[in-house]
């Protein structure tokens, strides 16, 4: 009868060792079910959305409605705005900026990065 295993509850397990000369009882906690709950609470994905500076007015509504959902669902949105050329720094912060300001209400600002040829916010529940 050496190494009999009894499973009580899920979440306890006895392992019973009988010798010869004497009976050996451990109880292990099973954290195999504790770590997959936790890791389908920590889980979360970047949802990226991406647009330029002259975006019109229904499509970032559209975008925002959109950034909302993923939000709410547990996710992190990645607002990212790639700029050509010709477009004018001042004019897509200013774009980037109001945008946040439509998502203040269900988000909170993680991180904003301006860069040469792009503007990042990442966007995480309040």
């Amino acid at each position: 009868m050496a190494g009999k295993l009894n499973v009580v509850k899920s979440l306890i397990i006895v392992k019973i060792i009988i010798n010869q000369t004497s009976v050996i009882v451990k109880i292990i906690v099973n954290l195999k079910k504790k770590n997959k709950k936790l890791q389908k609470e920590q889980k979360h994905e970047t949802k990226e959305i991406r647009f330029s500076p002259n975006i019109n007015d229904h499509d970032v509504e559209h975008k925002v409605k959109h950034a909302q959902e993923f939000i709410e669902s547990g996710h992190e949105v990645d607002f990212t705005m790639k700029l050509r050329r010709r477009a004018n720094k001042n004019i897509a912060k200013n774009r980037m900026q109001e945008i946040v300001e439509r998502c203040k209400s269900f988000s909170i600002v993680k991180s904003e990065k301006y860069d040469f040829n792009f503007i990042s916010v990442k966007l995480s529940k309040k």
